[in-house]
């Protein structure tokens, strides 16, 4: 009887031991995704009634240019350098049967931060179709953690921002010693 308990505690502890959560690990790399719905308007010429706010997006329903704001969550441990550097990407698409130019700056830091950087990129969306700006390579000042970022960008008419999407490559989580 002692044998069969003994083996019964021992298969009991082995699966405990085997189902135990893994300890933590240091990631590489952080992607994260926006939705447009989380910018809003930007500057004295565009407000709240000009654009529309769906699942899908924020879009310029209207004829004019009309420009948003959208802050993005950084939580990088270690900073970004110009070694490390953060990749921002946005989705687009427009209704419109004209080409639709796209401007958008990244603000890389803020007003209580020394040196922060500005990025800007630019697409030419062709009619009735979809696409990617690109602004890469953005960083700041190489002693600041969780650098805060803000995007504005110059929509045109029957234009929607779908989604923003950002990788940090550096570590997001640094376990305790």
């Amino acid at each position: 009887m002692k044998i069969y308990g003994l083996k019964a505690a021992l298969l009991t502890a082995a699966y405990c031991i085997a189902t135990l959560p893994a300890a933590p690990v240091a990631e590489a790399a952080d992607y994260k995704t926006f939705p447009g719905t989380a910018c809003m308007p930007y500057g004295n010429n565009t407000s709240w009634a000009e654009l529309t706010y769906r699942p899908g997006g924020v879009t310029t329903e209207g004829t004019a240019n009309e420009y948003i704001l959208c802050g993005l969550t950084t939580d990088s441990e270690n900073g970004w350098s110009s070694t490390t550097p953060t990749n921002i990407g946005m989705s687009f698409k427009t209704s419109s049967t004209t080409n639709s130019p796209i401007i958008c700056t990244a603000n890389a830091g803020s007003a209580f931060i020394f040196g922060a950087l500005t990025y800007a990129g630019e697409l030419n969306l062709a009619p009735n179709a979809t696409g990617t700006l690109s602004i890469n390579g953005v960083f700041g000042s190489d002693s600041y953690s969780w650098l805060p970022v803000t995007i504005n960008c110059r929509l045109p008419p029957k234009t929607t921002l779908a989604r923003i999407y950002m990788n940090e490559p550096s570590s997001t989580y640094i376990p305790p010693a």
